[in-house]
């Protein structure tokens, strides 16, 4: 390997090793913000359904929907705090609450044709 090859090779174990680093992290924070959802939600029976990625699918009884809203943004905060206390990180959610699931896709894509899967 020549000595331009081995600087590249260099270079793109360092961008992956600070990418696995940040996505660790994101994955840490994301872990303990589900599970303190998971906590004080109970007591508004709400389930957690789904976590993929940086979305959690949150099951609730309609009549706890707001509430569980602000709870979901309130874990965030707390998570977050736990993670970077001096306030140098904002943490956001993008927050919706729907009926049924499949209306997600109109939610989070309004120009989505529906008929197109």
């Amino acid at each position: 390997m020549g000595t331009r090859e081995a600087r590249g090779a260099a270079a793109a174990r360092g961008r992956y090793g600070r990418n696995a680093l940040v996505q660790g992290a994101a994955a840490e924070l994301f872990k303990a913000w589900a599970a303190t959802v998971r906590a004080h939600g109970a007591r508004l029976d709400a389930r957690i359904v789904l976590c993929l990625h940086d979305e959690l699918l949150v099951h609730v009884p309609i009549e706890h929907s707001d509430a569980v809203a602000r709870l979901l943004d309130d874990c965030l905060q707390e998570a977050g705090y736990r993670w970077a206390s001096d306030d140098s990180v904002r943490f956001v959610a993008d927050i919706g609450v729907l009926e049924r699931w499949s209306d997600a896709k109109q939610e989070v894509h309004p120009n989505r044709d529906p008929d197109i899967s």
